[in-house]
């Protein structure tokens, strides 16, 4: 659904500004906010990655929900990403 969140840096916190639809693992560089470079002027970038927890616990109410969004989706919204295996078994069909 996205979200702004802060993220501490060596300067202070800082916004950072999550799309809607971010997947667990995206990464977002953050230039010029990362550790000094050594004997010189300004610092590197600091790369912050989304980790997406699912919870463990649900009440029935909340699995009933996940039911519901589930059979609403559409096949478009499964992810697209394939394996390196299943990308070469596809190359020899």
């Amino acid at each position: 659904m996205g979200d702004e969140i802060s993220i501490p840096t060596m300067e202070g916190d800082t916004k950072l500004k999550i799309a809607e639809g971010t997947q667990s693992g995206k990464e977002f560089r953050l230039r010029g906010k990362g550790v000094p470079y050594l004997n010189e002027h300004g610092r590197g970038d600091m790369v912050v990655q989304v980790a997406v927890q699912t919870p463990k616990k649900l009440s029935k109410v909340q699995k009933e929900l996940l039911r519901q969004l589930g059979e609403s989706l559409t096949v478009e919204n499964t992810p697209t990403s394939r394996s390196l295996f299943s990308k070469v078994k596809e190359m020899f069909n």
